[in-house]
């Protein structure tokens, strides 16, 4: 039976280490997630992601309970990473997430090979239902993950501030900065409100006489 694709991409108003952060977090996976499909993460074996990272989670597809577990078997940090299926729906299922400068911008690319159980006898079954299925909810993330990482009315992105060894991510909360680890280093972003002109101050002539 051979396998199918699916192929997708957007581009978002954020550069790519602040893209590829947001995909990074696994907690953007819930937000992203259509909520008919009620995703909820239930594991994860490391901390932060990573290449061999795995990921358990529980969903439902038209109302029926499933379990999911998967991996992440290569990691580029703000390149690109690639998740498979360990145990689910699918006999195969294979996620290339890239990510690529657009000017100010960043292209996300979705490269999906998948392969539905039961040969083609699932595909003959499901196949036109599942490609809609698939599609659907890659056209929700699209518009959800634009949603999260659109500036918001009178807020926009600074851009690359600066690269350090010896700054803590974990110092930036809160405070609008966002730190990106890129190798060795961390790459801080600042996202936050667009600051008013500073408006010139008017001096009487009576104040200006000695």
């Amino acid at each position: 039976m051979r396998d199918l694709l699916f192929k997708t991409e957007q581009r978002v108003p954020v550069p790519r280490g602040v893209a590829f952060a947001f995909f990074s977090a696994p907690t953007n996976l819930e937000a992203i997630t259509p909520p008919w499909l009620r995703f909820r993460i239930v594991h994860q074996s490391t901390p932060e992601l990573r290449e061999g990272t795995e990921l358990s989670y529980h969903l439902r597809i038209h109302g029926l309970p499933l379990k999911w577990r998967s991996r992440i078997d290569e990691w580029r940090p703000n390149e690109r990473f690639v998740d498979v299926q360990l145990k689910g729906p699918y006999a195969l299922w294979h996620h290339t997430h890239s990510f690529h400068d657009c000017g100010a911008d960043t292209l996300i690319r979705d490269h999906v090979l998948y392969r539905l159980p039961l040969g083609r006898l699932g595909q003959w079954l499901g196949g036109r239902f599942v490609a809609s299925d698939v599609k659907q909810i890659f056209a929700y993330r699209a518009a959800k993950t634009l949603e999260l990482l659109r500036p918001k009315q009178g807020q926009r992105i600074f851009g690359r501030l600066c690269r350090s060894r010896d700054s803590n991510p974990d110092a930036l909360a809160g405070t609008g900065f966002q730190a990106v680890k890129s190798g060795q280093e961390l790459e801080v972003f600042r996202i936050g409100l667009l600051a008013a002109p500073d408006r010139p101050q008017r001096i009487d002539g009576d104040k200006r006489r000695k």
